[in-house]
């Protein structure tokens, strides 16, 4: 017989219990089905509770079983609706329960929890009582869920950034970077981590060095549509990343997550772009801070310049 603990449930809990209703809510018309590829996720997702490990969504995306990592983003979205659907009504039909076969036990709804089709005190586990016996066998206990987002507290980040400038060359360099955030509850450490260290891709810090699309001004076509003439950064030239996390489960949220993955890339080139002017004391308004547009506002080579005064 299982007993309570005072544990709060991971999510991978809360999959295996979703897993270990879906037969049962699979038929239900308000509720959208699972459809194969959702249910090996949830076997694979319940497998490693069961075994203590902890998995990521890059794990996920590492099994070839379920196909393009795309096709894996996609299914995990709809099933986070689905679970929170399925998570809601199970509430709602325990809130019921209890409320129904709290007279029973002279307890109040507050005071009880359910293990194993037992309804008991939680200050006195052995007062307790069978479902079908505070029910009864004529009644049923219908719950209701729906999945609503809630976007009032959005997650922020800062960046800070340390460059070195060569004022003969016009050369930028990336000497380190530090991030810093509060993500709510962390579930997926590492997934947290290369989240972060993504501020350096595209649409992030190194849109603000060398990363641009070149326009051809008469016919309109793109000049740099590959990634051998579209400049990116190689592993070798990655600079030092730190990451000053905080985590303050967020009441908003079923998990206490907010995470930050999108908004990591977004501060990253005006922190460069601000560090780049201090460093050469000359306020800088245009990406990428390439050689020649750095030699351009220092004044050592001819062209318009696109900084402001000092």
């Amino acid at each position: 017989m299982a007993h309570p603990s005072n544990k709060a449930p991971r999510s991978a809990d809360i999959y295996l219990r979703f897993l270990q209703l879906s037969e049962a809510i699979r038929g239900l018309p308000s509720l959208p089905p699972l459809d194969p590829l959702e249910e090996r996720i949830l076997a694979w997702v319940a497998r490693a509770a069961q075994q203590g490990e902890r998995l990521s969504v890059r794990d996920m995306m590492g099994q070839d079983e379920f196909g393009a990592p795309a096709t894996i983003h996609g299914r995990l979205k709809s099933m986070r609706s689905k679970g929170w659907i399925a998570l809601a009504d199970t509430e709602d039909a325990r809130r019921k329960l209890f409320e129904l076969i709290a007279p029973k036990l002279q307890a109040s709804p507050e005071d009880l929890d359910t293990v194993d089709g037992m309804v008991f005190r939680k200050s006195q586990p052995d007062v307790r009582i069978p479902w079908r016996k505070g029910m009864g066998f004529d009644r049923t206990l219908l719950g209701y869920g729906r999945f609503e987002g809630d976007y009032s507290k959005p997650n922020f980040i800062m960046v800070f950034v340390e460059v070195e400038v060569d004022t003969e060359t016009g050369q930028v360099d990336l000497k380190g970077v530090l991030t810093t955030s509060d993500v709510g509850q962390i579930i997926d450490p590492q997934g947290l981590q290369n989240q972060l260290n993504g501020c350096l891709g595209t649409a992030g810090l190194d849109s603000a060095l060398f990363e641009e699309t070149i326009l051809d001004q008469h016919s309109g076509h793109i000049l740099n549509c590959n990634m051998i003439d579209y400049k990116t950064r190689t592993f070798a030239d990655l600079p030092p990343m730190q990451h000053v996390i905080l985590e303050t489960p967020f009441d908003s949220h079923r998990f206490g997550a907010v995470g930050g993955g999108e908004c990591s890339t977004a501060p990253g080139p005006p922190a460069v772009l601000m560090a780049v002017s201090n460093a050469i004391g000359i306020q800088l308004h245009d990406y990428p801070m390439t050689p020649d547009r750095i030699l351009k506002v220092l004044g050592k080579i001819p062209g318009k310049s696109t900084g402001g005064a000092a």
